[in-house]
């Protein structure tokens, strides 16, 4: 069982000379139970054990963030086409019919990531048995504060539609 107090994501998508994609997600006070039990019984032998483990896990709170950058000089030519007099040059001319569609949209894009998380997970188990005559039984507690992060990157090279 699981559930989480506050799940939140938002998006970036920029389009035109250098077009970048980005990602937030946040998510605060997430939970997670977990219960399990076992029961065996031996009357021939008169022995008899049961075992159970109880498990949860907070999270009390995450940030993941990730985006892109395409990097692609057929594109800044055409931006340049679009928003800038480059003069009546023929050169010029030429070069703004060739960056209209994206058959040269050659280029890079660079990626990147980044994610921290803050949490606690504790664990109780338990064991009674009757074996002999004799009962015993015992248990086991544990907490383990936890924090961790991540940090990535990426590049790709190729043609890249619009």
């Amino acid at each position: 069982m699981s559930g989480n107090l506050l799940n939140w994501e938002n998006k970036l998508v920029g389009n035109g000379a250098i077009p970048a994609e980005g990602k937030v997600t946040v998510a605060a006070a997430t939970a997670e139970a977990k219960a399990a039990g076992e029961a065996t019984v031996n009357f021939a032998e008169g022995e008899a054990t049961l075992n159970g483990e109880l498990g949860l896990g907070v999270e009390v709170g995450s940030i993941a963030a990730d985006g892109s950058v395409k990097l692609i000089p057929a594109r800044w030519a055409d931006y340049l086409c679009d928003h800038t007099w480059l003069g009546g040059w023929e050169w010029s001319e030429q070069l703004c019919r060739y960056v209209e569609t994206n058959e040269y949209d050659y280029g890079l894009v660079l990626g990147g990531s980044v994610q921290g998380a803050v949490g606690v997970s504790g664990k109780v188990k338990g064991r009674a048995e009757y074996k002999d005559g004799v009962w015993r039984a015992g248990g086991k507690v544990g907490i383990v504060p936890l924090v961790g992060g991540s940090v990535g990157g990426s590049m790709e090279a190729g043609k890249f539609g619009r």
